[in-house]
């Protein structure tokens, strides 16, 4: 932020910055959950003991295989983490507004792709292109936070954030029983 803003003109600006942080944690933290309740082949009932009826699911509607859905979860979570290094070091290089914008593309890029997806393979691509973009948007707020907040005020960020995502992950969808 320039330097020459007064106190309470900061304070206004990092209020609707870290509104958009929050809601963008909160997008990432539910995908990052939710295709793991929806693509399930198989339901086990814990009440009656037997194995379920076959539910109508992602999994079944695009014929894929027990192992096809492990890895549609899977794909977000370590696309994700391979990423996270690669935004940190390359925001030093080209900026951080350019890699922030880079992350919102390719996790938007991603959701699209998975919306529109009719078979599994594209529904895996789509899948790692969001986990590539989520992992830009969790690096990219951390690096943002630290520099735009003194070192007395990132614990109430952080801590905002963990709410975050702690509600995101929580608040996700629930599997059918």
């Amino acid at each position: 932020m320039p330097p020459e803003m007064s106190e309470q003109e900061r304070a206004g600006s990092l209020k609707y910055f870290y509104i958009g942080l929050v809601c963008w944690n909160l997008a990432v933290s539910i995908d990052s959950t939710a295709l793991g309740v929806a693509l399930p082949v198989r339901m086990q009932s814990t009440a009656l003991r037997s194995t379920a009826d076959d539910i109508q699911t992602i999994s079944r509607e695009l014929s894929a295989t027990s192992t096809q859905a492990f890895w549609c979860g899977t794909a977000f979570t370590l696309c994700s983490a391979a990423f996270q290094p690669i935004y940190a070091s390359f925001s030093d290089a080209f900026g951080r507004k350019p890699m922030l914008l880079t992350a919102l593309t390719l996790f938007t890029a991603g959701s699209i792709i998975c919306g529109v997806s009719h078979h599994i393979a594209l529904l895996l691509i789509g899948r790692s292109v969001q986990g590539a973009g989520g992992g830009g948007l969790l690096t990219m707020t951390y690096v943002l936070m630290t520099d735009s907040l003194s070192l007395q005020e990132r614990h109430k960020a952080i801590t905002a954030l963990s709410l975050t995502w702690l509600v995101g992950t929580v608040a996700g969808p629930r599997p059918r029983r």
